[in-house]
């Protein structure tokens, strides 16, 4: 879901993947997991119309869960676990 926003962003998309996604796609292909760092980040989403429809379009569920709310027009995402993960080659 909050892909949805990132394709929005004009500096690009980022594709978030969850922990077994990213493992299973650097396992398969000779690394091995090294350290991993959870940072929580949060980011305001500028006003702009498209990020409005998004927050509008998202389930009650899915805003309580990141803490999705909108400011005057100002979508915050409030709550992202991000796992920072470094993988090896073996």
């Amino acid at each position: 879901m909050i892909d949805q926003f990132m394709k929005v962003k004009k500096d690009g998309h980022i594709r978030f993947y969850s922990s077994g996604e990213l493992e299973r796609l650097f396992v398969g292909n000779g690394f091995r997991k090294g350290t991993q760092v959870i940072t929580d980040m949060k980011f305001p989403f500028s006003r702009q119309e498209d990020y409005v429809n998004i927050y509008e379009q998202t389930t009650e569920r899915e805003k309580a869960l990141y803490n999705i709310t909108n400011d005057s027009g100002v979508v915050w995402v409030k709550h992202i676990d991000v796992g920072n993960t470094v993988f090896l080659k073996r």
